[in-house]
C-alpha cells in the first residue's frame, strides 16, 4: 500500500475520496422518463449476437460528443456508459430491448 502512496496522487483525489465540488466525477441524474436503467442494462445482456450488433449500430449513430463508449474489437467486447447517452438514444435502445425480448 505504501508503494502506492509514494507513486504519487491521484488527479482529482485526495485519500481516495472524489473533490465535494467535482461535477465530472458524478452520473448524470436521468430526468423520470419511465425508464428503469438498470433494467435496460439487464436487458440489453440477455440480447442475442446479432440484436447486440443491432444495438452497437443504434449506439454508434446516435451518440453525442459527451457519450461514452469503447469498442474493443480483439476482445469482442464494446462498453457503454448508458448514462452519458442521449435520452432519445436511451428510448430506442428500451423500445428495442422490450420488443425482442417481450420483457
Amino acid at each position: 500500500m505504501n508503494v502506492l502512496k509514494d507513486s504519487g496522487p491521484v488527479p482529482g483525489e485526495a485519500n481516495g475520496e472524489r473533490k465535494k465540488g467535482d461535477e465530472s466525477s458524478k452520473k448524470k441524474k436521468r430526468p423520470d422518463k419511465g425508464i428503469d436503467m438498470d433494467r435496460l442494462a439487464d436487458n440489453l445482456q440477455r440480447l442475442t449476437e446479432d440484436d447486440l450488433l443491432h444495438v452497437v449500430q443504434l449506439v454508434h449513430e446516435n451518440k453525442t460528443a459527451d457519450s461514452y463508449t469503447k469498442n474493443d474489437v480483439d476482445a469482442g467486447e464494446f462498453h457503454v456508459d448508458l448514462y452519458t447517452l442521449p435520452d432519445s438514444l436511451i428510448k430506442m435502445l428500451w423500445e428495442f430491448s422490450v420488443e425482442k425480448l417481450g420483457a
